[in-house]
């Protein structure tokens, strides 16, 4: 099942927008003035992927269809800016879905007068089952909250995707939807405890640091995954050379063989070491040994099986070497990046000098930012949404930033949107373009 586009009626109670995603190219470049909703439209496919609709409780809209590879998913409202909406699949009057209904009837079975108070301020708690609305200077019940403040659901945080039915949770799971928002620079800390009023508010934390700290726990499960394989190998090695013939090796290299072999193990391990996915001091047979014809049965054991151990480190350290290249390809100002064990990124200064992260300029830390989502956060099946890359980018990085892009996707079947008002990011493909002012 792939996503084909998306078409919009009665936005914000004036547009009508069309987009299909370019099907050849990978890439859609979506443009337009402010206010037209190119944002909007990147949040309404992430939305219906993400099974995340309480979007379109206050989004102004008369028809939303999205269109897919053998159906179409479509969203009606009555009232354009009320927030109950309806969904139903190729027109099928069957699988019609109210979802005002859906979370009104969810709220009633689990949420308690006690969520009601912090999530809405206005409310005093009675009891398990009332409450006071000072807003209108009376008491209520959960029913009447929920046909008063219809987008309560969406604060209260509670987990709705296995509520919605088996007919639309199985059309968008085949797709997974990655989106980079403008927003890059500060994340917040999704594991504390946080609803609208409560005490205590999310951690903000520097977006950077935090995918420092991912890489770092990256590296170091990789190292453990190849200490465990390497533990096994080397575990069964007597065996496997002294056992029966089924268990020897199947084809034994010759001496030339046995040089080539090692000359490119030595050359992964190289890289390994290079970015800390294999300890430094580690030391490979090099390739000058003495090979006599009887020891060439070992060597095979040890050739394969330290290709089996090295090989646990390939999808990552094809990541960061397409990272990093492309940092350092950027002229950073005069800093150099590579990958630490302990602290996932560090970038030094012409002196050699390490440098704090936050010591990196907004548009450093934005095209950071945009690679590593890229190439390590985005699936190779990914649909992925881009909202405004050319933010704090120097002229130069918007001209490559298509380029870079075209390259990191290349070999994956993936689709990207993104919106953007630079002419830079979009340079020469101006065919990838969908312009929202021509709607």
């Amino acid at each position: 099942m792939e996503l084909l586009g998306v078409k919009v009626s009665g936005l914000f109670g004036c547009f009508n927008h069309t987009l299909m995603l370019n099907e050849a190219n990978k890439v859609t470049i979506l443009t337009g003035p402010n206010g037209y909703g190119k944002t909007v439209l990147l949040k309404i496919l992430d939305s219906v992927i993400s099974l995340q609709l309480d979007f379109f409780h206050k989004l102004e809209f008369e028809l939303i269809e999205v269109f897919f590879s053998r159906h179409t998913l479509r969203f009606t409202k009555e009232v354009p800016c009320s927030p109950g909406f309806q969904m139903m699949l190729d027109q099928q009057e069957e699988t019609r879905f109210s979802y005002r209904e859906h979370f009104a009837s969810l709220l009633k079975r689990r949420i308690t007068t006690d969520d009601l108070e912090l999530l809405l301020p206005q409310l005093e708690r009675i009891n398990s089952l009332k409450c006071y609305d000072r807003s209108i200077r009376d008491i209520v019940d959960i029913n009447e909250v929920v046909e008063r403040y219809p987008d309560v659901l969406a604060l209260s945080g509670i987990e709705t995707s296995r509520f919605f039915p088996d007919w639309y949770i199985g059309l968008v799971a085949p797709i997974n939807a990655h989106f980079i928002r403008d927003q890059r620079l500060i994340s917040r800390d999704s594991a504390s405890d946080y609803r609208e009023g409560a005490a205590t508010p999310k951690t903000l934390l520097d977006t950077i640091e935090q995918y420092a700290l991912d890489l770092a726990q990256e590296l170091r499960r990789y190292r453990q995954e190849y200490a465990e394989l390497s533990q096994q190998l080397d575990a069964s090695l007597p065996v496997r050379l002294l056992g029966s013939d089924s268990q020897s090796p199947a084809v034994l290299y010759s001496s030339d063989q046995v040089r080539e072999q090692l000359g490119q193990l030595l050359d992964l391990q190289q890289k390994l070491q290079c970015h800390q996915l294999l300890h430094s001091h580690l030391q490979l047979l090099q390739t000058d040994v003495e090979i006599r014809d009887q020891d060439r049965a070992i060597l095979t054991l040890y050739i394969d099986d330290t290709r089996k151990k090295l090989a646990v480190f390939q999808p990552l350290l094809a990541k960061i070497e397409t990272f990093i290249d492309l940092l350092n390809d950027k002229g950073l100002a005069f800093k150099t990046a590579q990958v630490d064990i302990e602290r996932g990124l560090v970038f030094k200064n012409h002196k050699g000098q390490s440098l704090s992260l936050n010591q990196l300029s907004s548009g450093e830390q934005h095209q950071i930012i945009l690679l590593f989502e890229l190439i390590f956060r985005a699936g190779d099946n990914d649909l992925i949404l881009i909202d405004e890359p050319e933010i704090s980018l120097h002229i130069a990085w918007q001209k490559e930033f298509l380029h870079d892009l075209q390259q990191i996707i290349a070999d994956r079947d993936v689709k990207v949107l993104i919106a953007t008002h630079s002419p830079q990011i979009i340079d020469s493909e101006w065919d990838l373009t969908v312009d929202l002012e021509d709607e």
